[in-house]
């Protein structure tokens, strides 16, 4: 019987941008297109900023952009700096198969190493499509005990990704393919201890960067474990998942390259800049304000019922800077009712010292979304909210799915408001406007480098 590792190196080396379903291709462009628009974005926020520092000092061959500077370093690096850029605004899109921000790596490491190979839109676009669907795969087997063990999807699941995005556009064989799998097994890590700070966004980069060496070396010959992913003391072992891997690998040899999930479930693209567990409560509240005109001086206290695993990710009652404030429900309740939106702004350093706003937070409270909503089957972020305004009444909403879900999905316009949004803190518009037209395009494209020039201000 084949092995896991088996599956998964012959899909890659098998795939083909022109056998892809119009579906995968479509989805694939648009969170390329969103990632590269965070990317963008989080160049100018602190980790941003440190983490394109770091890469400068280190020097390496200017081979590949860092996008939204003027920078270009060895592929490794690049790949470093971009992943931790995409992921510092925490705006990028979720995949909930293994609750992995998963373009944020894949999509960089394919960048690292097409650039200086001058590969096609074409095939980059491929590259992120078997990079997607192998994270994935593997966030499968995973699921959901490597969470509950406290590791971090985006810094695990991706390294193998990443590795399989740089493998395909490097043109590895099936047996290089395996080995990059193999090295980067060994590389996979990033702890959920560290969300809310500057490391969290590190996890993706540091994937992207681990995934394209892990690459690089299989394509020269090194080696690995013949099968690091699910063999004892390998990733499954290590990091959870082990105990269902023969149920779940038969799933996966079932319906790998037959099904994919950039259709289904689908990416969820975030309408709101910060942690996806509060976006189903953000939206319930918008809804609320919005319905009856509400205003934070109405307002004598906001209950908020979150899901166990929503409050495992939401560590801060009081946030000490805005970047914690991403992962408090408090905060951003509170500023979402003052504000009527979580976007960009309210996650500024003068945004959270506002007297009013730090009033307002100690009035918002947590609880088990069980004392709010009986009923069992509800997602994994689902929310409700009770509003108790000062004159004795009270306002209720419970939402399941937030807005960017692929059960809701965000509309094409909104999308591209997203993008031009981040983009525009560092590209002029003339940049934007050409960088979304190369994104567009991009099978089209007969280098990625037509797309690359446009991410430099």
């Amino acid at each position: 019987m084949k092995t896991i590792t088996a599956f998964l190196t012959e899909f890659v080396t098998n795939l083909e941008f022109e056998t892809l379903p119009q579906a995968v291709t479509e989805s694939a462009k648009m969170g390329v297109q969103d990632v590269t628009g965070c990317m963008l974005g989080g160049v100018s926020e602190p980790a941003g900023d440190l983490v394109i520092s770091h890469v400068r000092s280190l020097g390496g061959r200017p081979e590949a952009t860092i996008a939204g500077t003027a920078v270009r370093s060895a592929p490794p690096l690049s790949a470093l700096a971009n992943g931790t850029t995409a992921h510092a605004l925490d705006f990028d899109d979720t995949l909930w198969t293994y609750v992995g921000h998963v373009s944020a790596s894949v999509w960089p490491a394919v960048m690292a190493v097409g650039e200086p190979a001058g590969t096609s839109g074409a095939d980059a676009l491929a590259a992120y499509v078997a990079g997607v669907e192998v994270a994935s795969a593997v966030g499968r087997l995973g699921y959901p005990e490597q969470v509950r063990r406290g590791w971090h999807g985006t810094g695990t699941v991706n390294t193998l990704g990443s590795a399989a995005a740089a493998g395909y556009v490097l043109r590895l064989t099936p047996e290089q393919m395996g080995h990059a799998l193999g090295i980067a097994v060994s590389h996979a890590a990033g702890a959920q201890v560290n969300i809310g700070t500057m490391t969290k966004p590190l996890h993706a980069g540091r994937a992207a960067r681990d995934g394209v060496t892990a690459a690089m070396l299989a394509k020269d010959g090194f080696t690995s474990a013949p099968e690091a992913i699910t063999a004892q003391s390998g990733f499954l072992d290590l990091f959870g998942g082990s105990e269902c891997v023969e149920e779940r690998s038969k799933e996966i040899a079932e319906n790998l390259g037959k099904e994919f999930s950039l259709v289904s479930p689908g990416l969820a693209f975030k309408a709101y800049a910060a942690c996806a567990c509060t976006h189903p409560a953000l939206d319930a509240l918008l809804e609320l304000r919005e319905e009856h005109h509400l205003k934070a001086e109405e307002v004598e206290e906001i209950v908020c019922g979150l899901t166990p695993y929503s409050q495992s990710q939401l560590p801060y009652q009081i946030p000490p800077d805005g970047l914690a404030g991403k992962f408090s429900a408090p905060y951003i309740l509170a500023v979402a009712l003052l504000d009527g939106t979580a976007g960009l702004e309210q996650f500024e350093a003068e945004r959270i010292s506002d007297s009013r706003l730090q009033e307002l937070m100690r009035r918002v409270h947590v609880c088990n979304l069980s004392e709010m909503h009986s009923e069992p089957d509800v997602s994994l972020t689902a929310a409700s909210i009770r509003v108790q305004r000062k004159d004795g009444s009270a306002l209720e909403k419970f939402v399941d799915r937030a807005l960017g879900d692929p059960a809701k999905p965000l509309r094409e316009d909104a999308l591209r408001g997203k993008f031009e949004q981040c983009a525009a803190r560092v590209l002029p518009r003339e940049k934007v406007v050409g960088a979304l037209e190369a994104l567009a395009n991009l099978p089209e494209l007969s280098t990625i480098e037509e797309l690359t020039r446009r991410l430099v201000p």
